[in-house]
């Protein structure tokens, strides 16, 4: 027996105007919160409803009208990925061609279905009941992991005041800083491959009392992995290499040790990353343990470390421009704005990365001078790292070039400016530290040779920059240490620990 729709209620234009936003949203919780949702729903909902009324006009049904805002709704927020996919597999069409040829087939279908005789009271129905599924999944995705989120924090408090209470005072320790330049090469790579001499910057470092390894390597190129083993104090691979035949990287065979199976972006490597060995051993004898993130964070491992963090910073998730963001620009992209995107928006998202890299090193050089010590300072800056958004003394840098590995002044240019900011930053805290601090300014790894048009040689990416400042740093660390020693030396010179150190 066929089923009646003639009182059928017709909500599928409205529920796919919500649904793209809230799947988004969905994926990106730490990003934002859920007041930034109304401005982007209300625009949303408000321009299919527009739309569906003009369109109900034009083809004199309410059901026609429906459907085909819901075609221009699914076509609006799936352009950006059918782009994005088409590049992935090496089709490269420009959006003068994929955009009109999209509007094309559009105005087709909106023509057949006014021109149609069907009435469409089955597909109406069928639209109605995705489009619930998708929303209701989403919402309840929503709500479960917020709930979770409210747990977590409410744990964290108690712990926080549990250890409030336990404290003892440890003034007498040093404060502790490590922080991580992503992608920043080493003093030996710069000269034999990039023509650049470093040594005004080492010069500088060592006059401050700094030691600075010479040929200090990494064993992975994967950025949570690398310093997953820095924080843990353990080697979590037996190492990779460059296979330029495959253009990919390439495991060595497990011999002899073992290792955790994880892959260097999984769940276990960010919760190893977050809650790691390192912060846990400090915590106990009365650290305050302070990390700052960064745009990689969201959505990976920002929640492991605001559960295991005393302080937890993100200046790449405080924006108050909501759409100047990494959720921001995803949705952008994934709609048929994505060829205006740039036009209207690149210097904002630009200053979007040059925001959260200078915040993140001002907010550093206040720590001194707070009440939370000692304290363990743990930094992950993305830079040098593209996309190049600095020049050698912080100009903007066009978009076009944001990963411009064929011209060499780019990636230099933001190695210089980085550079310039990690000594006035170290000037600052030596200066204002209430105890002589220590400081320890590491690469997860050197320039790689996965980006397009670089030159590079293929294992150059395992030489790293790698300066730590402490008392008797030029006595106790030597030539060639491996980063995941730093830690065992600094525990066993300060806290006496019999830490055993692992080969380098």
């Amino acid at each position: 027996m066929k089923a009646n729709f003639k009182n059928l209620l017709i909500m599928h234009p409205l529920l796919f105007a919500i649904f793209p936003i809230i799947f988004l949203y969905s994926h990106n919780l730490n990003e934002m919160s859920l007041t930034y949702l109304v401005g982007p729903l209300t625009i949303s909902v408000g321009s299919s409803f527009i739309l569906w009324t003009i369109l109900t006009f034009f083809m004199r049904s309410k059901i026609k009208g429906a459907l085909a805002t819901t075609f221009c709704l699914s076509f609006f927020y799936f352009y950006g990925h059918i782009h994005s996919f088409l590049e992935n597999q090496h089709i490269i069409l420009s959006h003068r061609y994929l955009l009109p040829g999209s509007l094309l087939l559009l105005g087709y279908i909106i023509y057949f279905i006014k021109i149609s005789r069907r009435t469409f009271t089955d597909a109406t129905f069928i639209l109605n009941v995705i489009a619930i599924f998708l929303v209701t999944v989403n919402l309840f995705n929503i709500a479960s992991k917020n709930v979770k989120a409210l747990f977590a924090q409410a744990h964290k408090n108690i712990n926080t005041l549990s250890a409030t209470l336990q404290k003892r005072d440890h003034n007498l320790f040093p404060d502790i800083y490590y922080i991580v330049l992503d992608e920043y090469s080493s003093p030996d790579t710069m000269k034999r491959c990039l023509g650049y001499d470093n040594s005004a910057f080492l010069n500088a470092l060592k006059q401050k009392g700094f030691f600075i390894s010479q040929d200090s390597r990494t064993r992975t190129p994967h950025t949570p992995q690398a310093i997953a083993q820095v924080v843990n104090m353990e080697y979590l691979t037996p190492g990779w290499c460059w296979d330029p035949a495959q253009r990919a990287y390439v495991e060595k065979p497990r011999i002899g040790d073992t290792y955790p199976k994880d892959h260097p972006w999984s769940e276990a490597t960010y919760r190893r990353y977050a809650c790691n060995k390192v912060a846990q051993f400090l915590k106990s004898h009365g650290y305050e343990y302070i990390y700052f993130g960064n745009y990689m964070d969201v959505g990976r491992w920002d929640k492991y470390m605001k559960s295991c963090a005393d302080q937890y910073y993100n200046y790449y998730q405080s924006s108050r421009d909501s759409w100047v963001s990494e959720f921001g620009e995803v949705f952008w992209n994934t709609t048929m704005l994505k060829p205006f995107y740039q036009y209207y928006f690149g210097r904002q998202y630009e200053t979007y990365y040059r925001r959260g890299v200078l915040k993140t090193i001002e907010h550093i050089k206040h720590i001194p001078l707070t009440k939370f010590h000692p304290c363990f300072v743990f930094a992950h800056i993305v830079c040098p790292h593209p996309p190049f958004v600095f020049g050698p003394y912080g100009e903007f840098v066009p978009p076009s070039e944001w990963k411009n590995f064929k011209d060499k002044r780019f990636y230099l240019g933001q190695y210089i400016f980085i550079s310039n900011k990690m000594l006035n930053l170290i000037e600052t805290i030596l200066q204002d530290s209430p105890v002589d601090p220590i400081i320890i300014i590491q690469s997860d790894h050197g320039i790689r040779p996965q980006y397009p048009d670089i030159e590079i040689e293929g294992n150059e990416w395992t030489r790293i920059f790698n300066a730590c400042y402490c008392s008797n740093s030029t006595k106790i660390f030597y030539d060639g240490v491996s980063p995941v020693n730093t830690f065992r030396i600094i525990f066993n010179h300060y806290f006496k620990s019999q830490l055993e150190l692992l080969p380098d």
